[in-house]
């Protein structure tokens, strides 16, 4: 990976010189792997094609086993798509032309983020959004770890079907027919469906029982309830520890696009509707990251740690994700901070995190809970004033700390199914962060909010405004006759090549030239070579021509903008494939 964007300061001198250093580097490794195109669309476009024919060509070597990162190359090839989709007016300009030169203008007003404050904000908040997916999937991998221990002791005291020692009350079938009752209202086929089942809602009472008397189980509530309703996994396929485990695969076969749509509405309102009767909360989740936590504990105790030291402490932290018993080589950071050390106080941190995976009324805590509590409050990590309860504690490192919350169970449903947000499905809710904006960080939603910006100031400059209630309804049928046929993914993919081609030929005039014009002109002309000969010879095509023309460009240009967002979406969702094989 290559030297990053560097930070705005309005004392430092030297920092225009960075800035151009930076935009150098953006330039050099764009030419360096062949993905630079004067519009920002092509640089995503191609960054995507490079990443992966990189992986199809190349498969596990992309992510060697043992390393903790992927090559190099995918690296900076991944890095230039960030910054093509992130950026704010510090690389590119609001056309979405790369700049002269990086924009260095500094804020107008002292509480506004300038364009390069801005653009570095959300490369970075990009960045941190792809380091809470890999924890997310080691705490996942750590999940698979403990399930395995706990089957071998199944199987150790002959309790491996413990479905069927498991007890349901008539009570709890009517708590959960009120529930799937509710959930009608937002699936209504896949809980009708699954009611139809004879006395699968009596089974499924049992399996909520069984599962929350395991506090493992717990953690992945609505997600086993997602699996049995939508009809991937029967009750009766759940039986032990194992069986859920061998749910907690990516399994292409379960998880077909076209059901995508169907299954994102239905975990929703799992998530809505078990919050509050009785499930893991889904949003009081707080995520345990080594760097920003390390980072806050230096600098709120100055605590003196080099650059080298800090990133070995962080990597040991995430190895201690995988093997919870290399904590004690924790120790070895004896940095002293108050009437303890830094190794010590991070031991105590992972029994204060791993206490969320008890549910509040749940007497038991983890291995070593009171002493770990005596501990942070001996760094004053903790005030002396704080109790024990485990949720009063995660607030208050939450307030003091750079500790966000996070929906694990949510992570999960991505990372498994592969899937990517379908149209009009709005998840974001569930990831808004501790800032007064609440501001998404999960990976998608900080993707589609960079996205739908920079695609926004396409639509605004590339398509010139053309429709009226004065247009005549026959001439609204022709129009969406010759929209049609831009609308054609297959008939139009190399016209949408072609068409990004004279994007980035009209960015070396500019000045003289009116890019929606050219470009409805442009469409105009090729929709005689896409259409029928009778298509192109509609009467209003004839009498209205610059209407038409303008039609088609705004179809043209939004499926080109379409094309970039699958792209994107397509890579992000391919890149848990890599994380599987990591650990």
């Amino acid at each position: 990976m290559f030297e990053p964007a560097p930070d705005f300061n309005a004392d430092d001198k030297g920092c225009a010189i960075a800035a151009k250093q930076f935009y150098e580097r953006v330039l050099h490794y764009a030419y360096q792997y062949n993905v630079f195109s004067e519009h920002r669309i092509g640089v995503i476009n191609n960054c995507c094609s490079y990443l992966e024919n990189l992986h199809r060509d190349n498969k596990q070597k992309i992510w060697p086993k043992g390393s903790r990162e992927p090559v190099e190359e995918f690296q900076n090839v991944f890095q230039l798509l960030i910054y093509a989709i992130c950026d704010h007016g510090f690389l590119f300009d609001d056309i979405g032309y790369f700049r002269g030169s990086a924009n260095v203008e500094t804020p107008e007003k002292e509480w506004f983020r300038s364009p390069w404050q801005e653009s570095v904000y959300q490369y970075r908040k990009f960045a941190l959004a792809m380091r809470r997916r890999n924890y997310a999937h080691l705490e996942l991998k750590a999940l698979r770890t403990h399930l395995d221990e706990h089957a071998n002791q199944d199987r150790n005291y002959n309790k491996s079907d413990w479905m069927a020692e498991m007890e349901v009350s008539d009570k709890d079938e009517i708590e959960l027919d009120a529930i799937l009752h509710q959930l009608k209202m937002h699936s209504k086929d896949c809980v009708q469906n699954f009611v139809k089942k004879g006395d699968e809602v009596r089974k499924l009472a049992r399996l909520l029982n069984a599962i929350r008397k395991n506090r493992l189980l717990k953690q992945i509530e609505p997600f086993i309830v997602f699996m049995v309703l939508s009809g991937k996994v029967s009750c009766d396929d759940v039986t032990d520890t194992a069986s859920v485990k061998a749910m907690l695969k990516p399994n292409k076969k379960l998880f077909g696009t076209d059901k995508a749509a169907e299954d994102c509405a239905l975990f929703a309102a799992i998530i809505k509707v078990f919050h509050g009767q009785g499930a893991q909360p889904t949003e009081i989740n707080y995520l345990f990251d080594p760097y920003s936590l390390i980072g806050s504990l230096q600098y709120t105790y100055e605590i003196e740690l080099s650059d080298a030291d800090f990133v070995s402490l962080a990597h040991l932290c995430e190895k201690c994700f995988v093997e919870p018993r290399r904590k004690k080589e924790l120790k070895k950071y004896n940095q002293p901070l108050h009437d303890t050390t830094l190794g010590e106080a991070l031991i105590a941190l992972f029994v204060v995190f791993e206490a969320q995976k008890y549910v509040s009324s749940d007497e038991k805590k983890p291995y070593g809970w009171n002493k770990a509590v005596q501990m942070l409050k001996a760094a004053q990590i903790l005030d002396t004033g704080v109790g024990e309860n485990a949720s009063e504690i995660m607030q208050s490192l939450s307030e003091r700390y750079a500790v966000e919350q996070y929906s694990f169970v949510w992570e999960v449903f991505w990372l498994i199914t592969g899937y990517m947000p379908p149209p009009l499905f709005d998840w974001k809710p569930n990831f808004g962060g501790k800032s007064l904006l609440k501001e998404p960080f999960e990976l998608y939603a900080v993707c589609d909010d960079n996205l739908n910006d920079t695609l926004n100031g396409v639509y605004d400059h590339f398509i010139k405004e053309w429709d009226s209630p004065r247009i005549s309804p026959e001439l609204r049928l022709d129009i969406a006759k010759v929209r049609r046929t831009f609308a054609d993914v297959k008939k139009t993919e190399d016209f949408r090549h072609e068409l990004l081609g004279k994007i980035n030929f009209w960015a070396l005039n500019t000045e003289n030239v009116e890019l929606e014009c050219e470009i409805a002109e442009y469409c105009l002309q090729q929709y005689r070579k896409l259409s029928s000969d009778k298509e192109s010879k509609l009467k209003n095509l004839q009498k209205y021509p610059k209407i038409m023309a303008y039609a088609m460009a705004e179809e043209a240009v939004k499926q080109l903008c379409a094309d970039s967002y699958a792209c994107v979406f397509r890579m992000l969702a391919s890149l848990n494939q890599y994380l599987w094989p990591v650990t």
